[in-house]
């Protein structure tokens, strides 16, 4: 086989394995509608309004047979928890997943221990303006006064704004809207709403995940360029061989 026909088989071979190993898929959705929550029994009471949106993305990204979720708000929106009533993030899953399959909260984060699989469809475990929830993430403490969350990720002590978790044994499919057709919602404080007064709401995403990357995964891009080094080195023995 000449030497070109060789070269050309092995490039082919590379991009065979690149594109045959399975990819990382990230699918995301903003969060654009607020409903507010008035809380007047607070002291001082809190005013509703989350602001001008977009308000913040989840990310979805398949991992093999987990997902890893990610929830990031705007500048300006933090996670807020007023005593238990509101949720860093609302969710339902299909086919009702057991919440141990839930793990790897960023610390300052947890699993709200009402989360109860399978009652989405008969009033739900979380009655929030957003309507019924069957899983829900909280500070991972009650604050008076919808105070947002501090963020404490890395030990800082900056109120939080974003946050992550697994999911174990799901795909981006397995997330599923809510009876009022949201698939996320997010309880937020707003430091702009009211003419700068602050306000909060529940920040909530319409709609469908949509897809927004194909991710190689590690071993991918591994498995290229160990093919195309392959095939470097085999172009400068030619080469020596002719000189």
């Amino acid at each position: 086989m000449k030497a070109t026909g060789i070269i050309s088989s092995i490039a082919i071979g590379s991009l065979m394995v690149f594109v045959g190993v399975r990819s990382a898929e990230a699918s995301s959705i903003q969060l654009t509608t607020c409903t507010g929550v008035s809380i007047p029994a607070d002291n001082p009471p809190v005013v509703s309004g989350c602001g001008t949106g977009p308000f913040g993305t989840v990310t979805v990204l398949t991992d093999g047979a987990n997902v890893d979720v990610t929830v990031t708000l705007n500048s300006g929106f933090y996670f807020t928890d007023s005593g238990g009533a509101g949720k860093a993030l609302y969710f339902d899953l299909a086919g009702s997943l057991p919440t141990s399959d839930i793990v790897n909260l960023t610390p300052g984060f947890v699993l709200d221990p009402a989360s109860n699989p399978g009652h989405n469809t008969i009033g739900g475990t979380f009655d929030a303006s957003t309507g019924d929830w069957e899983y829900a993430i909280e500070c991972s403490e009650s604050l008076p006064n919808n105070e947002p969350c501090p963020g404490k990720a890395g030990g800082s002590s900056a109120d939080a704004t974003t946050f992550s978790f697994t999911v174990d044994g799901a795909s981006v499919s397995t997330f599923i809207n809510n009876g009022s057709g949201f698939m996320f919602a997010s309880s937020i404080f707003s430091s702009a709403a009211n003419n700068g007064t602050g306000g909060t709401g529940e920040a909530a995403a319409n709609g469908r995940l949509t897809d927004t990357a194909t991710v190689p995964e590690p071993s991918s891009l591994f498995l290229l360029g160990s093919g195309l080094a392959g095939l470097a080195r085999f172009a400068r023995r030619v080469t020596r061989s002719r000189q």
